[in-house]
C-alpha cells in the first residue's frame, strides 16, 4: 500500500528509459518493469499504467527476431504484467495471442530438429559430453520462449 505512490514517478522514469536505451541495455529495464508489476500486483494493472507501457512493449516485440536474446526478458516481463492486470489485459492479449502462437510454432519446428540432431549423433556411436542427464529440454534454447508464450497466451 505504501508503495502505490510510487508508481507514476517510476514508470514515468521508466517510459524516458525506454526512448533512450539501447537494445543491449532494453532486457533490463525489462526485468525491472516485470519485478515492479510482481511487487506492485494489480495497482500495476490499471489501464493507465497499461497504456503507457503495453503498446510500446508490443511494437518492439513485432521488430525483433524471433530468435533474439531480448525476447525472453520481454516475454517475461509482459507475463508479469499480464498476471497481475487480468481483465485490463485483454485488449493487448488479442494482439499479441498471435504472436505467441508464431513463437511457439517456430521453436516446436527447432526443437524438433535440436531432437533429432541428437538423435543421429548418439545412432553413430558418438558420445556428446554436453547432453545433460536429466533433460535434452533444458539444453534447448527456445525452451524459456515456449515456456513465456505458453504463460502470456494463457
Amino acid at each position: 500500500q505504501v508503495l502505490v505512490g510510487y508508481i507514476d514517478p517510476l514508470l514515468s522514469r521508466i517510459l524516458e528509459c525506454f526512448k533512450k536505451y539501447q537494445e543491449s541495455n532494453l532486457h533490463t529495464l525489462f526485468d525491472l518493469v516485470g519485478t515492479l508489476a510482481r511487487v506492485y500486483g494489480q495497482p500495476f494493472g490499471q489501464h493507465k499504467y497499461l497504456k503507457a507501457l503495453v503498446p510500446d512493449m508490443i511494437h518492439y516485440w513485432s521488430k525483433l527476431d524471433m530468435g533474439n536474446y531480448g525476447l525472453f526478458p520481454l516475454l517475461e516481463c509482459l507475463s508479469a504484467i499480464a498476471r497481475v492486470s487480468g481483465k485490463n489485459f485483454a485488449p493487448y492479449a488479442k494482439v499479441m495471442f498471435p504472436q505467441c502462437l508464431k513463437l511457439i510454432a517456430k521453436n516446436l519446428s527447432a526443437l524438433k530438429s535440436f531432437r533429432s540432431q541428437l538423435e543421429a549423433k548418439h545412432s553413430n556411436g558418438q558420445r556428446d559430453e554436453n547432453i545433460l542427464s536429466n533433460s535434452e529440454f533444458q539444453r534447448f534454447e527456445g525452451a524459456n520462449a515456449i515456456i513465456c508464450c505458453i504463460e502470456l497466451a494463457g
